[in-house]
């Protein structure tokens, strides 16, 4: 099956098990249990739904772009992030300005459930 939103490297997703990740999604689990009830790689959660809800593009994951790769976050990083992504900077953006992939930022957000479900995504 043909995957739109997967890029090289990354898992392909069916239709149902992308229904599935949204829906547990929408009941608010964090990656890593959604990564756990639907048995895959919380790294394939994260990054699925990082392209799905934020529109992610390219490579996600390319630590060489990202300074701060491997660094904690402060609750102060979280909040910017999370004030950036509501005001609808594009990820890529808010990934370069603080030092981090797309990944690990889409990540941050997704565990806060900042990013919501467009409605033509909706199971």
């Amino acid at each position: 099956m043909y995957d739109a939103f997967a890029h090289e490297g990354e898992r392909t997703w069916t239709d149902a098990e992308t229904r599935e990740l949204l829906r547990r999604y929408l009941a608010e689990e964090r990656i890593a249990q959604i990564a756990i009830g639907m048995s895959v790689d919380a790294k394939d959660v994260a990054a699925r739904l990082t392209r799905l809800l934020l529109g992610a593009s390219g490579p996600i994951a390319n630590e060489h772009d990202a300074p701060r790769s491997g660094h904690g976050y402060t609750e102060d990083d979280r909040a910017r992030i999370a004030a950036a992504c509501r005001a609808g900077r594009p990820i890529k953006e808010i990934a370069a300005e603080h030092g981090r992939t797309q990944l690990a930022v889409g990540w941050q957000l997704l565990d806060g459930h900042v990013p919501t479900v467009p409605a033509h995504l909706r199971p």
